[in-house]
């Protein structure tokens, strides 16, 4: 599955505007994040998009410990 390329450019600059409209996973690492996080991209062939936390935590995805993504 891609990723649609509004959402490969909200990652890529951090965008807080998308924050609570997605989350991604990142396969290689098995944690979900804020498009505003701070961590370092990922490469685009390992993000999953999850329409909200719960589903990410279902696909067994952990929250990432920098934007807390299970906190409001």
């Amino acid at each position: 599955m891609s990723v649609p390329s509004a959402y490969w450019t909200a990652i890529v600059d951090n965008d807080s505007a998308y924050d609570d409209k997605f989350f991604y996973g990142v396969r290689t690492t098995g944690v979900f994040c804020r498009p505003s996080c701070k961590s370092r991209v990922p490469k685009k062939e390992n993000i999953r998009i999850f329409k909200d936390g719960r589903l990410a935590q279902a696909a067994k995805y952990r929250p990432c410990k920098r934007c807390n993504p299970d906190r409001q």
